[in-house]
This record gives structure tokens, sequence and C-alpha cells, in this order.
């Protein structure tokens, strides 16, 4: 069983991102390596409730999925155009204290991360 704030990395972020996160999100997996190359959304979603998972993605099918269905999993979906690596990593772990606020809420089901909130993370959930 992963740790309580496990991610699973959607394949629109780099696979590098579960190594990078270890420290703050230890047992984070990356989708395709556990999953087909080219999962659809749905089954991604399935994945993470069976196995505990939190979603980590770009997509914006996932706040769709968590509005019409809501959680379990949670959704953190980040807001940063064609961002590196370094900078999705950066906004992460800049951000890291509020998404594991989100996920240990019992209410929400869906977090949004914009990269113009970088260095703007006192935010409360």
């Amino acid at each position: 069983m992963p740790d309580q704030h496990s991610l699973l990395i959607d394949q629109n972020l780099s696979h590098k991102l579960a190594l990078l996160l270890d420290d703050l999100f230890p047992d984070s997996l990356y989708v395709r390596n556990v999953l087909m190359q080219r999962s659809d959304d749905v089954h991604i979603r399935q994945y993470v409730i069976t196995h505990g998972y939190h979603i980590l993605t770009m997509d914006a099918d996932f706040e769709a999925l968590a509005n019409q269905l809501g959680s379990p999993p949670k959704v953190i979906r980040l807001i940063c155009g064609n961002a590196s690596t370094d900078e999705i990593h950066a906004l992460v772990r800049e951000h890291h204290i509020t998404i594991k606020a989100f996920i240990a809420s019992e209410d929400l089901d869906y977090l949004q991360i914009d990269k113009s909130d970088l260095n703007n993370a006192e935010e409360s959930i």
C-alpha cells in the first residue's frame, strides 16, 4: 500500500517527477510505469482508486471527472503551459503543504495550482 500522500503522475508530466518528489510524496508512481502507454482517464482513475493514489496531472478532463464523480481519488491539476520539468518540480515542491492539506481534506475533490502562484504558496484550502 502506498503512503497516504502518494501520487500517480499522469502521462502529460515527466516520469522524473516521481523520483524528484519522493521525499515529499513517497511511493509516487508514473502512470506509464504501471498502466499501458496510452491509458484513458477513466482507466487511470480506477487504478488510483484501487491502489490508493492521488492524481497529479495537467489534464483538464480529470477536473470534470472529479466534479462529476467526486473522490476518491483526489485530483491535483497543474496549470503551467509548456513549463520544464524543473519548473513543475519547483511548483509542486513550493505547494506541497497545500497539496497535503488538500489530500487530508474530507470535503474537497479537486485542487488547481497555477504556475503564476509559484512564489505565492501561502494560499489556504
